[in-house]
């Protein structure tokens, strides 16, 4: 069965789609929460909503960059050339 399937690609592919997933996830509450909802209550944005969320997108985009160059092979064939 592990010679079919390649557990370590599978764990991979799992990984990337989980952080995209948590990374899209904050994306959308983040732009919900502090630019839309204030926008149809007549408020101004909450600025220390943007505070404390930008920072977790950074990390998880860091995460997201990281994983991907661990699992993938995309920066190999830039080197060659």
């Amino acid at each position: 069965m592990h010679e079919i399937m390649n557990v370590k690609k599978l764990k991979s592919a799992i990984g990337i789609v989980v952080t995209w997933a948590l990374s899209f996830m904050l994306m959308a509450g983040f732009y919900i929460q502090c630019i839309f909802l204030p926008f149809f209550r007549g408020t101004e944005y909450q600025v220390w909503g943007i505070l404390l969320v930008i920072p977790w997108l950074y990390a998880i985009q860091y995460l997201y960059y990281k994983l991907i160059k661990r699992y993938t092979k995309w920066w190999d064939v830039w080197k060659e050339k």
